[in-house]
């Protein structure tokens, strides 16, 4: 409800005033998100988007977008749904496509994922006999260090709101170089897949997990788990359509 989602804003609002963290006296909306459910409110023409409004139809210009293109005319279909999201004068829009595949796999044929802090053992069956065993040095549980002891160097004694805080932070790039690795480390594997024709298979971890694993440790190591081998976990169930 529109209530007490204002209700909520103002709290939040609130509690970061007595904390001296927020930048103005009153409220602010720096942010709009909204979304279009049903495509027959929105639609792609003419190298902009057609939005209907309580004042009627408008149109949002777009730049060329290569993927975009890709994804237009390649046999994906575009879902029903679109999300728009200001920052600042721009307006990024967020689209969502589908598509449909033959997956074909040998079931005696196996990729097998053992994800840890610092590395990854991949071990590969075939015709239910091992073949080979690859393991992969991440260093991610080392990089995680780095970057918290950087992180706490650059914040300390400042608060992270700072405007030259959040840019040194943001020079440290750890959230790109994390992907980096994930990404290498995933395309691997989604290899070794498609070569063998096999099934991935790797652990389950839910949230549920995940919140055991925040409860049992120390904040330092927990940020290390979390940012380490969880989300390790979750990229790499995220491979592709070999992923058991």
């Amino acid at each position: 409800m529109p209530i007490e989602d204002a209700v909520r804003r103002a709290k939040a609002f609130r509690e970061l005033l007595k904390k001296g963290r927020a930048y103005t006296g009153k409220p602010e909306v720096r942010m709009v998100k909204i979304t279009y459910s049903d495509n027959q409110d929105w639609g792609l023409e003419n190298g902009g988007i057609m939005l209907r409004t309580h004042r009627g139809w408008i149109e949002l210009r777009y730049r060329n977008n290569k993927q975009l293109y890709r994804y237009l005319y390649s046999g994906w279909r575009l879902s029903s749904e679109l999300k728009l999201e200001s920052n600042g004068r721009r307006v990024i829009a967020y689209l969502a496509f589908s598509r449909s595949f033959e997956i074909t796999y040998d079931p005696s044929n196996v990729v097998s994922l053992d994800v840890n802090e610092n590395n990854v053992t991949i071990v590969v069956f075939r015709d239910d006999v091992l073949a080979e065993i690859i393991r992969v040095e991440t260093s991610l549980g080392k990089i995680v260090i780095a970057y918290s002891v950087g992180r706490e160097r650059i914040s300390r004694r400042r608060s992270t709101v700072g405007r030259d805080v959040r840019r040194k932070l943001r020079k440290l790039r750890e959230r790109d170089r994390k992907r980096d690795i994930l990404y290498k480390v995933a395309s691997l594997i989604e290899d070794l897949a498609r070569e063998n024709k096999t099934v991935v298979v790797i652990g389950d971890i839910d949230g549920d997990d995940k919140e055991r694993m925040e409860s049992d440790k120390d904040g330092r190591l927990m940020h290390r788990i979390i940012s380490g081998v969880y989300l390790s976990r979750e990229s790499f169930s995220r491979i592709g359509p070999y992923t058991l």
